[in-house]
């Protein structure tokens, strides 16, 4: 499973991923011992990979409900980064906000994408009261 794929499984099964002072962040009612540690083990590739693109298009998609236009639309967001980034010569921040772009002009049922940011750092996620988590 890709990195992105996994932070849209996770946001989809109510837990919360983004990076707070170097470190992972994680929130959620779900959490288990075995998504702590799939997270720990990933945890150097994550923290290159989230960025604030990266996490409108991961709260974007988690809103998809069809799993097979989910899946399409995560693929077709890492084709066009990876085409713009290695074969276009763009900066991946770039080519990630072009991928994004294009993925919420398709034609397909109408979704809002979350602010970048809020008040509390957590890249447009929705406060959870009461939720577990921590940095790991």
């Amino acid at each position: 499973m890709t990195p992105f794929s996994l932070l849209v499984t996770l946001l989809r099964d109510g837990i919360d991923v983004s990076v707070r002072d170097g470190k992972l962040r994680i929130e959620g009612d779900n959490l288990t011992d075995a998504i702590i540690a799939n997270l720990k083990s990933q945890k150097s590739e994550l923290l290159a990979y989230i960025t604030p693109t990266v996490m409108r298009a991961i709260a974007l998609l988690s809103k998809v409900d069809d799993d097979d236009d989910r899946l399409n639309l995560i693929d077709e967001f890492d084709e066009r980064a990876a085409i713009l980034e290695y074969d276009a010569g763009s900066n991946r921040e770039v080519a990630e906000r072009v991928s994004l772009g294009a993925i919420q002009k398709t034609d397909r049922p109408a979704r809002s994408v979350p602010h970048t940011s809020n008040s509390s750092g957590n890249m447009g996620f929705p406060e959870r009261n009461g939720a577990v988590g921590g940095e790991i």
